[in-house]
């Protein structure tokens, strides 16, 4: 969505729920690559990721999930977004009632672009 006030430059917002199916996935990524190439504003994308650039954002990984992560990394820094601090607990997502099967992740962020960056600096 675009965000507007008088007399202030619009941006925008995406807010983000990535499909389970990294696959899938991969049309919302070449999507939003699409969009940043033709749109030149401040853009906050913020929501479920489904999906982790680095492997201390997951409880446990595999060869799978690494190769993923790898892949979300590049794409991340392919259209220059910027990771947004927040204050949270390092997992946003878990699941499973016992100890040696649960699983935790965070899928979780908010991604911005440097205009968003130098706009509110």
């Amino acid at each position: 969505m675009q965000i507007s006030r008088a007399n202030v430059d619009p941006w925008y917002f995406s807010a983000i729920y990535a499909i389970p199916d990294p696959i899938k996935r991969q049309d919302l990524w070449d999507s939003i690559k699409k969009f940043d190439a033709s749109h030149n504003k401040p853009w906050v994308l913020g929501g479920d990721f489904n999906d982790t650039p680095f492997d201390w954002e997951r409880r446990s990984y595999n060869a799978e999930t690494r190769i993923r992560a790898k892949r979300f990394d590049h794409w991340i820094e392919g259209i220059e977004l910027i990771e947004l601090e927040f204050s949270c607990p390092n997992h946003t997502w878990d699941r499973g009632l016992l100890e040696e099967m649960r699983k935790s992740a965070r899928l979780n962020r908010a991604l911005c672009n440097g205009l968003l960056t130098s706009r509110f600096s």
